[in-house]
């Protein structure tokens, strides 16, 4: 009897989960949107022109260490939420993780002057549509 009754359980999950529209786990992404205060599926996120080697070679490059910070000796890793709007360009930028003032603001210009992503795309339509991106901005 202890046996049967998780064969039963998993039976009738089983046919929940078939008789729900199945699509591969690994396309499907979820974005929160705020706003609307709701969860929006998207089928592609935002990627960077080139990938993420080419972003992280963009921000090692672009990094001018700010003087104050080298003084005072702070270094670290200042985490960095952006929006990308579905024409691919960088909308509001936030700083979620800050390390001090003056390397939060080099991780803000780094991220402002990024180029066009290719942006998410829509599960339900397949268009472009506005997504968030997190960065962490390292600073040695």
């Amino acid at each position: 009897m202890k046996r049967i009754l998780p064969l039963i359980l998993m039976l009738v999950f089983a046919l929940n989960v078939v008789a729900e529209e199945m699509l591969p786990v690994d396309t499907v992404k979820y974005r929160r949107d705020k706003a609307a205060d709701m969860y929006i599926e998207y089928q592609a996120r935002a990627q960077f022109p080139g990938g993420e080697s080419a972003l992280i070679k963009y921000v090692k490059e672009s990094i001018q260490y700010p003087s104050d910070a080298i003084a005072e000796g702070f270094e670290g890793r200042v985490i960095v939420q952006f929006e990308i709007h579905a024409d691919g360009s960088i909308g509001e930028v936030r700083i979620i993780r800050g390390r001090h003032p003056s390397l939060d603001k080099e991780a803000e210009r780094i991220v402002k002057s990024l180029p066009n992503f290719i942006p998410a795309k829509s599960l339900k339509e397949g268009k472009p549509t506005q997504s968030w991106f997190v960065l962490p901005v390292i600073f040695k």
